[in-house]
This record gives structure tokens, sequence and C-alpha cells, in this order.
């Protein structure tokens, strides 16, 4: 009997334990599914955010990154070959000579259509003799012979300590040189040779970050006749053009004096301060003598062929950003944009233009530089002032959109740069700018008022400028091309 009684408290126990096994089972298995049936629906909703996702940017990702990187291709691949080579290092390290690194011989092109197409090198040197001295040699040879050398030394600290000298030598052997028409930008061909011996003092005035200068020198000019006869002057300009020097010789003696102020912190990679000058020139120039042909035998030197020179310049620069960080960038930074640039996608493109990182984006590390120029050159008699003298509204003043100048005795223009830099050694430009020249009673008119607007990039180190290379637009007229040592500002 009382082996039965254990048996059934036996199984009782047995089944009061499965019942509860079977509940614990069940809230288990219960509290399991409502996660998995939760983490499902999660899981449900971010696929149809992926879904979403990639409706919306199928279209940029099949069709529009594709052909996008085909067209970079040729650019993108030897930048990621070079970034990953070092090839951007290696590169200046190649064209950098001397102990202390102050050594620098590279080569020099201008690629352009006909005869201005030239091959050439630069060579600087600084601390050569003394310190803070500097030698800049180069010479060019073009598509057609042409050649050209130039010589450059200046030493920044003579005497107190506060004088700076510039001594400028240069040779230009011109077959293709032209002269234009005043007020216009007709042309005629005049083969010339020139050379330019020049020298420059300056000395710091007790005002800070001033200075007076005073330059003199002699520019010996030799022309002469065109050798196709289609490219003699028009017999209609002669009276015009009878007192202007044309296929003839003469020297020219300027004497400039100029007033500066400069609070800029950089001479090449300015990110804010202002550069202001002024100046004041008399050029002497000699008789026109040894007209090459008996043709022009009328053209006569009657008249006082001096002349007298003026310019202001204005130069501010506006810093965009933290005043923590320097506008150069670090070697870092310049790898990592490296590597945005080289790795472009579309959607990092939209990810950097969305409205949250505008203010970066456009806003950081940004520097916008505006300049203002006038020139005037007064002829102490009318008529009397050499052709190839003429001041010259071309993409050196700047107006960057025109290969063709216009000539004229004055010019006055604003230009606006907005710059980034986008490498250690490479600045980004976006430039709009405006210019009018005087007509040939010397009178400024709205028809001569000329825009040009464009993008590129300046080649420079913080100490050193070396090439910028621009794209020019006016209007619908095309492309011009700025490959050029000269920096942009004068």
């Amino acid at each position: 009997m009382s082996e039965l009684k254990e048996k059934k408290g036996i199984r009782k126990a047995s089944f009061h334990f499965g019942l509860l096994f079977l509940c614990l089972l069940f809230s288990f298995s219960s509290a399991f599914g409502s996660e998995s049936q939760k983490q499902n629906q999660e899981s449900q909703e971010i696929s149809t955010g992926e879904m979403v996702t990639r409706v919306v940017f199928w279209p940029f990702e099949n069709l529009l990154q594709p052909l996008f990187e085909a067209l970079i291709y040729p650019v993108s691949e030897p930048l990621r070959y070079a970034f990953q080579k070092k090839i951007v290092e290696k590169a200046v390290n190649l064209i950098t000579f001397g102990e202390n690194k102050n050594i620098f011989i590279y080569p020099t092109l201008n690629l352009k259509p006909g005869t201005s197409t030239m091959l050439g090198f630069m060579y600087r040197h600084s601390d050569l003799l003394v310190k803070k001295d500097y030698l800049v040699l180069s010479g060019e040879l073009y598509a057609n012979s042409d050649t050209y050398y130039s010589v450059r030394y200046s030493q920044k600290r003579l005497f107190d300590g506060n004088t700076y000298m510039v001594f400028h030598h240069s040779g230009n052997f011109n077959r293709d040189g032209t002269f234009r028409l005043l007020g216009s930008n007709e042309s005629f061909a005049q083969p010339d040779t020139t050379f330019r011996f020049n020298l420059s003092v300056a000395h710091d005035l007790p005002i800070p970050k001033t200075r007076i200068d005073f330059a003199s020198g002699v520019r010996l000019k030799y022309g002469g006749i065109p050798e196709q006869q289609s490219d003699l002057i028009d017999y209609e300009y002669v009276d015009a053009m009878s007192e202007r020097g044309i296929y003839q010789d003469y020297q020219i003696y300027p004497q400039i004096l100029t007033l500066s102020f400069d609070n800029t912190e950089s001479a090449f990679t300015p990110s804010s301060g202002v550069h202001l000058q002024g100046s004041f020139g008399y050029h002497i120039v000699s008789d026109y003598q040894d007209l090459p042909s008996n043709e022009f035998d009328f053209l006569t030197s009657e008249k006082n062929h001096d002349f007298m020179s003026m310019e202001f310049l204005l130069q501010t620069y506006f810093y965009f950003g933290k005043k923590e960080n320097s506008y150069l960038l670090t070697r870092k930074e310049a790898r990592e944009k490296r590597r945005e640039f080289a790795d472009f996608s579309i959607q990092r493109f939209v990810k950097q233009w969305s409205p949250s990182q505008l203010n970066t984006l456009l806003l950081e590390r940004r520097v916008l530089a505006l300049q203002w120029r006038y020139l005037q050159y007064f002829e102490m008699e009318k008529g009397g002032m050499p052709a190839l003298s003429f001041l010259r509204l071309n993409d050196r003043f700047p107006l960057r959109g025109y290969e063709q100048a216009w000539a004229s005795l004055a010019i006055t223009g604003i230009s606006l740069e907005y710059r980034w830099p986008i490498d250690y050694y490479i600045d980004g430009v976006i430039f709009n700018e405006y210019a009018i020249f005087a007509n040939e009673k010397g009178k400024f008119e709205f028809d001569n008022l000329r825009n040009s607007w464009g993008f590129g990039i300046r080649v420079r180190r913080p100490d050193m400028y070396f090439f910028r290379f621009q794209l020019g637009f006016h209007g619908i007229h095309g492309i011009h091309l700025v490959m050029t040592i000269a920096p942009e500002f004068q």
C-alpha cells in the first residue's frame, strides 16, 4: 500500500515537473518568437530603406558613375599610381638640389598653336653668394627658333638690412613680333630684338610695412622689316604711325619711382592682408634711327618721343575658416586629399555637397583675392610715343579669357579670385574679371569693356611660385589656355 502511494506521488511530481517545463518552454519560445519577429520586422524596414536608396542611386551608380569613371580614367589611374608611388614628392625632390634644398632646376613649356609653342628651363638658387640673395636664370626656345633668356639677381639685406636690390637682364629675339594700332587690337608684324638692363633699389621706410623703390635702366630696341610683303603696315595707317618708331632702332631709359605698402603674410600664398602700390615714371626715348628700307623714308623723327607712366594697384585677401587652421595643407592632409580625388564616387560627391557640409566645403580654408589695377601713359607730344611701348590688355593684365590684346594709353580692371588648397603644392582657382581700355583719343567707352572668367590651378611652394595652368572663357568665343610662370597678379 505504501509502495502504491509512493508511485502515485512520483507520477504526480513528474506530471507537475513536466507541466512546469512545458510552461517555461512556451515562455521562452514566445519570447524568442517575439524577438525574432521584431528582428525580422527591423530587417524588413532596413531592407525597404536600402531598396529606396538603391532605386534612387541606381541611375548614378549604373549610368553616371561608370560614364564619369570612363571619362576620368586617363587622369584617375595615373593619379592613383602617382599617389601610391609618391610621384609628387619624388618629382619635387628630383628638381631640388643643394644641402639646404635651396636650388631648383626644372623644365618649362607652353603648348599653343603655331609659333607660340615653347620649351624652356628654369634655374632658381637662393643663398647663392650671401644670405638672403636669390638668382633666377631662364631660357626659352620657340617652335620657329626664336629665343628668350633672362637673368635676375636680388639681395634682400644690403647695408643696414633694410635695403633691397634687384638686377635684371633679358634678351628677346622675336621674328614674329607685332605692334598694334592705338585703341584697337589690329596688329602688324615687326621682327624685334630687345635687350633689357634694369637695376632697382628699395628701402624700408619708418612707416611699418612701407617702402620706396627706384628703378633705372635701358631697353635697346632693334626693329626690322617683315619677311612677307603682306605683313607690312597698310598705307592708310602710315600717317597715324609715322612717329611711332616702327621698323626702326631706338633706346628707352625708364626712371620709375614706386611707393608700396604690404602687410600680407606671404608673397606667393597670401591668405589675408593688403598690398597697395603707386608708381610714377618718366621714360626717355632716343631718336628713331636706321630704318632698314628706303620704302619708308617719309617716316621722320621730329617729335619728342618721351612719355610718362602712372600705375595704381590694390590687392586684398580675405580668409574664410577657423583662425587656428592654416590655409596651407600639411603633407598628411595633402595625401588624404589626393586619395579623395583619385577615388571619386557619386555617393561621396552627394555627401560632400549635402546642406550640412556646405559650410565646411565652401567656407573653410578658402581665400577670396581681389585686385584693382589702373595704368595710364602720357605722351610728351601726341603721336610720338613708340608703338611697341603701348599698354596691352591681354591675359597678362590679367584678362585670361583672351589671347588677343588691345593697345591703349589707359587701362583699368578688376579681378576676383576664389582660391582653395588642393594639394601641398597646388591651389585651385575660380576667377572672374572685368577690364576696360581707352580709345585712340584716350577716353573710356562702354564698348571697350571686356569680361572673362574661368578656373585652373596655381603650383607653388609657401616661399616660391612655379607656374599656373588656367582655362579662360569670354562669352561663347571658345577657350583660352594660360600656362605661364608669370603670376596672375602683378
